[in-house]
């Protein structure tokens, strides 16, 4: 009574940015940031990396890579051509190449210093088949597997030879697939909705039984709505073992999740809970923890699949990361409906006129590049005041009346969110520049009309910005919201942890 008490008072309460409540489930290290002006790099691509678990960004000049520990990304001086045309880029197990998928039947592999080994194309293409996706493996025969619309196909990478090598291929007719990185298993399931799973062990597949999930209403999903319905299903590595691999459904209708595990080659229900609020749902697998995350209510629930229990009332997720490891600052409040702060700071004015220093250097046609000279500094303000000379002002600057818009213009943000752990924030924002058109208001001034509107040319500097972040439980606040009545469940649950902080 009291989980279902909690979880509706808190999904139907106004929030507020900041919190003094220590939540189950928190973002308490630095996430990977990153903001590029397109101006200099042109559009940054992200491509999350299943192997290392980290996100690969592409630009005009560079590639990086996260790291998640440091925070920080790593800069590799590999040039992509027509860098926007790119599907997919992953890192090989050593960091020694790169796969970029350059288009629906080919992919491409690159050292780190930007050298072209191969370029391998899928099989069958005169028929219609296309590349779904591939992943980085580790068999006797193969390290790269090739997911297409006919099945699965192994190759094996000749670097010396610059070559790669077909070593098996499995055909099923493939809509969808989810992988497994640490398990190398692939589940595919095709228009019919019916599953099938190979596990890629070091010598050879390990095949499991094709199956249905019961309750799925193959006539209601749309091809608008099957990347929603692809969504609710989720792979997941139980206790840490290389023989336990399940499988997560959940019914959105129903409100229920349903756990599937691998039994000799089969997949097999063993348990089902009730979520108890409609909406839709991520499910990260934390320290052997699900966390069944509603999107829609921004609420957590927590279960542990080992001793089939629910912990303790759901909390939303807050981020406890500072500046100085300040403990005693407040705990924010994670949300996808969060606001850019729009106060303005003295380094915001700064910034606003070197532009318009530099801008006013040139007198030459309406671009971007004649009126800015360098892009702003590398952490602009969120937003900035109007700026344009006073009408008596001799500067040079003075007959430009060049402005910014007073608050950027900044696209909805996007919000991926990745198993086991991770979330992915991506926006981009644009400084609108304003300058009023020369040669109009000459023409109005000696036709003798004027309308009393002023023609203007605008451009904008445009900046492509994002957050990788890493969830984690907080052990502290589940051992308190348990209750001491449960101390028995509770040494069984922490025994199960990973961390070594439950053990004490």
């Amino acid at each position: 009574v009291f989980f279902l008490l909690s979880f509706h008072r808190m999904a139907h309460s106004s929030w507020v940015n900041v919190t003094t409540a220590s939540s189950q489930v928190e973002i308490s290290h630095r996430p990977v940031s990153w903001r590029f002006p397109r101006s200099e790099y042109g559009p940054t691509l992200e491509f999350y990396d299943d192997y290392h678990q980290e996100i690969v960004l592409i630009n005009s000049e560079f590639v990086y890579k996260s790291h998640k520990q440091s925070s920080k990304l790593n800069k590799f001086h590999i040039k992509v051509p027509n860098h926007t045309s790119i599907l997919n880029a992953k890192f090989a197990p050593q960091n020694k190449y790169i796969g970029l998928q350059i288009n629906r039947h080919e992919l491409q592999i690159k050292t780190i210093r930007g050298e072209i080994v191969v370029i391998q194309q899928c099989r069958n293409i005169k028929q219609g088949n296309e590349i779904l996706d591939f992943h980085w493996i580790n068999t006797k025969d193969a390290n790269l597997c090739m997911v297409s619309k006919n099945g699965i196909e192994l190759y094996g990478l000749q670097a010396s030879h610059k070559q790669m090598l077909l070593t098996k291929c499995m055909k099923y007719a493939t809509c969808h697939h989810w992988y497994l990185p640490s398990q190398q298993f692939l589940m595919l399931v095709n228009e019919s909705f019916v599953f099938y799973g190979v596990k890629l062990t070091y010598l050879q597949p390990e095949k499991i039984n094709k199956f249905e999930i019961v309750g799925i209403d193959s006539h209601l999903l749309s091809e608008h709505t099957l990347s929603e319905f692809y969504q609710q299903i989720t792979l997941i590595e139980m206790n840490n073992s290389t023989h336990n691999i399940g499988c997560i459904f959940i019914d959105e209708r129903k409100t229920k999740l349903y756990l599937f595990k691998v039994i000799r080659a089969q997949m097999q229900l063993t348990h089902s809970y009730h979520l108890y609020s409609s909406g839709q749902y991520t499910v990260f697998h934390i320290d052997n923890v699900l966390v069944a995350y509603n999107r829609n209510t921004e609420m957590p629930i927590l279960i542990d699949f080992n001793g089939n229990n629910y912990i303790s009332a759901p909390l939303p997720i807050t981020m406890c990361y500072y500046e100085g490891n300040d403990p005693n600052k407040p705990k924010r409040i994670f949300s996808t409906q969060r606001h850019i702060a729009t106060n303005v700071s003295p380094a915001v004015a700064a910034a606003a006129t070197a532009v318009v220093a530099a801008a006013s250097e040139d007198d030459g046609p309406s671009s971007a590049s004649s009126y800015i000279k360098k892009p702003p500094p590398a952490t602009p303000p969120p937003c900035i005041k109007p700026i344009s000379s006073s009408p008596s002002s001799s500067s040079p600057s003075s007959h430009l009346q060049l402005s910014y818009a007073s608050t950027p213009q900044i696209a909805d943000k996007r919000y991926r969110f990745i198993s086991p752990l991770f979330i992915l924030e991506q926006w981009t924002e644009r400084f609108p520049i304003f300058k009023p058109r020369r040669d109009d208001n000459e023409d109005d001034e000696e036709d003798g009309d004027d309308d009393g509107e002023q023609k203007t040319n605008s451009t904008a500097v445009a900046y492509d910005s994002g957050n990788f972040y890493s969830l984690s439980l907080n052990l502290d606040a589940i051992v308190h919201s348990w209750g001491p009545e449960r101390q028995i469940p509770l040494l069984h649950f922490l025994l199960h942890r990973e961390t070594n902080d439950s053990k004490a």
